[in-house]
């Protein structure tokens, strides 16, 4: 089951299973497990999240802010062991939004929902961006200018559309390219890094980094945005749980494996780019990013210009991979007529079995917070990106922590069945661990970048008045699941229009 396996017989039980939590078959079932590792490995992208903070990390806690990485790394792997066990139980489209509803009600589902829905549209966004901060610097466009930038921006998120309306089959590709060139890329830019571009010593960046360089303790808890914004995106392994093969084995894995390797290659790249980091306050007055001035300075301009190159490459299929998933949680949604025009975004192309009215909402609401980010860090102190990514992180680590919360009470009271995937007796100690660390990352992220949390927060009241307005108006409904006439009706229907389809 590594690599992808046409399996008639699994393809039943699969689209059984589904039927089961209440849906039809309507996405392309055509994932394997490296595959839907990939996925999250991409979104994950330690070529993208650490590239595109390490500044940040630089300006709040020196290079002691490389060390902050394997702290939240190892509590990510906790947190992702937790998510792991209820996606075994649950193989859905939708993730922490379907697994919350399942455990409790349509409202709190409703809620958690919403706030996965905002993170990604902000990690999608911080994504996109920083790939424009990248592409700007390799035009030798200034970063300062922000209208170049958004228009850069502008054409990845509209690349990014269309090549998400082909299907499955092609972001899959992507992604497991993606893998690949990560696992070459890092080494690479590592090893060049320790041998060629070292300037300090291990010794350096351990013991003086922590002990002699200045910064406040306070401070490097800010650095956490670097590494929890980073070691997000395991969720797209869930997320396309419904075009995975097996996805109670798969899914489970693929998440797993994505974060704990990303932890290890994370920590090799951090490493190296602490080494060769010798002037702090000469990197942070550049006018390109962090890291292509650390690589440039250290490899000289030939080698960085080719080691830029395929971090562009990795960042933008970490785009690419973060939209699938944020895609597939507007069409969880929207099947649930949990959004506006619900009934118009839940529509599958019979062609490419996507549903292309969810990729336009996703690019449009990721290009608008990209302009909205823009805007306060014009009129504001704090610039685009650290905006965008603290957003992300207030609504992803949010809506664990709602997931995590009822699942433990859930599972401590027994009403739960485990699946393939489970941790035993360490279950619920896991949990609550989990559920300490995301609301911890919360309460950092939201003291530090206040202008993210107001944005959450008026966003969420937005949402809460939609709610009310849906259930007066009986919008909303609270079933869970479609009942068996319905599966039928709606089956029926999509077979009559594959058939029209394949008759023109």
């Amino acid at each position: 089951m590594w690599f992808r396996i046409k399996n008639p017989t699994q393809a039943l039980k699969d689209k059984e299973a589904l039927r089961k939590l209440g849906y039809i078959q309507e996405l392309d079932r055509n994932m394997g497990v490296f595959s839907n590792f990939a996925i999250s490995f991409s979104v994950i992208s330690i070529l993208t999240g650490l590239n595109s903070l390490y500044g940040y990390g630089l300006q709040h806690g020196g290079i002691t802010s490389i060390w902050t990485f394997p702290i939240v790394g190892i509590f990510q792997i906790i947190v992702v062991l937790s998510l792991a066990e209820i996606a075994s139980i649950y193989p859905v489209a939708g993730g922490v939004y379907k697994w919350t509803t399942i455990f409790t009600n349509k409202t709190v589902g409703w809620f958690c929902g919403w706030l996965s829905l905002i993170g990604w549209i902000g990690c999608t966004a911080g994504i996109d961006y920083g790939l424009g901060q990248f592409l700007a610097a390799f035009l030798n466009i200034s970063k300062e200018d922000s209208i170049s930038i958004l228009m850069l921006v502008g054409v990845i998120v509209f690349v990014h559309s269309i090549l998400s309306s082909y299907g499955v089959k092609l972001v899959r590709w992507f992604c497991d390219s993606s893998a690949i060139i990560h696992f070459v890329g890092v080494i690479i830019i590592s090893s060049l890094l320790l041998t060629f571009g070292r300037q300090n010593t291990f010794s350096q960046i351990y013991f003086e980094s922590f002990y002699h360089s200045g910064y406040a303790y306070g401070a490097l808890f800010q650095t956490f945005l670097m590494s929890a914004w980073t070691l997000t995106g395991f969720d797209a392994s869930a997320n396309v749980s419904e075009e995975s093969i097996n996805p109670s084995y798969t899914v489970p894995w693929g998440m797993v494996l994505s974060v704990v390797v990303s932890v290890l290659f994370g920590c090799l790249l951090l490493i190296g780019l602490g080494m060769a980091t010798s002037d702090i306050p000469g990197t942070l007055a550049s006018d390109q990013p962090a890291v292509i001035y650390v690589i440039s300075h250290a490899l000289g301009p030939v080698v960085s210009k080719y080691v830029v190159i395929i971090m562009i490459i990795a960042m933008f299929i970490c785009g690419l991979a973060a939209q699938t998933l944020l895609i597939r949680i507007i069409y969880a949604l929207a099947r649930d007529n949990a959004l506006p025009k619900s009934n118009i975004l839940k529509i599958v192309s019979p062609t490419y079995e996507m549903p292309n009215f969810c990729i336009v909402f996703a690019g449009g609401t990721t290009f608008i917070l990209c302009i909205i980010a823009t805007i306060l860090s014009v009129n504001g102190d704090s610039p685009a990106l650290p905006i965008i990514t603290a957003l992300s992180i207030l609504g992803i680590y949010s809506s664990h922590a709602i997931t995590l919360a009822v699942s433990f009470f859930t599972m401590a009271l027994g009403k739960v069945k485990k699946g393939i995937f489970n941790l035993r007796f360490l279950s619920l100690p896991i949990k609550a661990i989990a559920l300490c660390w995301t609301l911890f990352i919360c309460f950092v992220v939201f003291y530090f970048n206040l202008i993210s949390g107001l944005v959450l927060v008026i966003i969420m009241i937005g949402v809460t008045n939609y709610y009310v307005l849906s259930k007066r108006h009986q919008m909303i409904n609270d079933n869970i699941t479609l009942s068996e006439e319905d599966l039928i009706r709606i089956e029926n229907m999509r077979r009559s229009e594959e058939d029209k389809h394949e008759t023109q």
